[in-house]
């Protein structure tokens, strides 16, 4: 099962900045990652083949499933140089509007030149979304981490039997069920491994021909 593709890796940052083909541009950015760097205190990485990210908060969907992200991230754009976070800044509005002609675009700032921008303002908005990022983090409760049911004998024998590619999904769906449903019993009722909750069926799988 495939995972998100923006990960953060072991790629060089200074030699990313270095391949931008435009000096205004290049500069720009290493302007940029200086300050999100002084707002985070945290190094750039890459994440991806083009964001570069400083810290790591991550982020947290009203299922409760969780996604790694940088505390802050930008990326230089065909167009412009793209900023991640600054929405979670105090008074972002009023912010945003001081940074004019820079725009919120799909929820991210979008500059196109450094030298078109107030830089004092863009690094109080920066250092105001970090701040604000950090005490949500903060004011989060935390989740409470269950203990995952063991897969009983019975299922894992159904899955070991399976032909590989099947047994190959159906391992990732009895982990990926396990996670979800920590509490969950599972056996293999009407020769299928099924999960319980209370003693009520509520999830499970089969291997048929030519699909699971």
């Amino acid at each position: 099962m495939a995972g998100p593709k923006t990960r953060p890796t072991t790629a060089s940052v200074s030699k990313h900045l270095a391949s931008l083909p435009s000096p205004e541009r290049r500069a720009d950015c290493q302007a940029i990652a200086r300050m999100l760097e002084r707002a985070t205190k945290a190094k750039p990485v890459m994440w991806g083949e083009n964001i570069i990210g400083f810290g790591n908060e991550p982020v947290v969907y009203a299922n409760g499933s969780t996604m790694d992200w940088p505390l802050m991230a930008f990326a230089s754009r065909a167009q412009d140089i793209v900023l991640y976070g600054l929405r979670s800044a105090d008074g972002f509005t009023q912010r945003l509007a001081a940074i004019a002609p820079a725009k919120l675009k799909g929820g991210c700032v979008h500059v196109k030149r450094l030298a078109d921008v107030d830089a004092v303002a863009l690094e109080a908005l920066i250092a105001a979304a970090v701040k604000g990022r950090l005490q949500k983090a903060k004011a989060a409760p935390k989740k409470t981490t269950k203990r995952t049911q063991p897969l009983s004998p019975d299922t894992a024998a159904y899955n070991a039997a399976l032909a590989p590619a099947d047994r190959e999904i159906c391992e990732v769906l009895a982990r990926e069920i396990g996670r979800a449903l920590p509490e969950a019993e599972n056996r293999v009722w009407h020769r299928h491994p099924v999960w319980f909750l209370d003693g009520n069926p509520v999830v499970g799988y089969s291997a048929l021909k030519g699909a699971v």
